[in-house]
Order: structure tokens, then sequence, then C-alpha cells
């Protein structure tokens, strides 16, 4: 399989986000701020090595707690 975050994904989302292409976990980079912004939305797509490849699609949505800081 491979994993890729969909090529219109919003340049916030990459700046925060990491998406493994192999295994698929989602990591973020940066410290996230429920005040900036409380969830975020992004299209992923996987993809099978088969012949011929097979593909599926999905949305994922993050969304933040907030905590006193």
């Amino acid at each position: 399989y491979s994993f890729k975050i969909s090529n219109n994904a919003p340049g916030k989302f990459t700046k925060l986000f990491s998406l493994d292409p192999r295994t698929g976990e989602i990591r973020t980079k940066a410290p996230l701020d429920y005040e900036e912004s409380s969830a975020y939305e992004i299209a992923v797509r996987a993809r099978d090595k088969g012949s011929p490849a097979m593909e599926g699609h999905c949305h994922l949505r993050v969304e933040l707690i907030d905590i006193n800081d």
C-alpha cells in the first residue's frame, strides 16, 4: 500500500501534519492551537501495488480539545 495527502490539501494542513506514505501514520509537525483552529479536514488516498492498482479515498477530520494554557 501507499498513502498520500490529496494534492489540493490546504498549505496549513501540510505544515502541521505529515503522512507516512508507507504506513499511513499521521503525525503532527508542530504544536496545534485550539484558538487558531478547533478542527482540520483533509482528503487521503490509499493505493495498493496490484495490477491494476486499486485505490481508496477517505476524508480525515482531526478535532482538537481545548485545555487551559
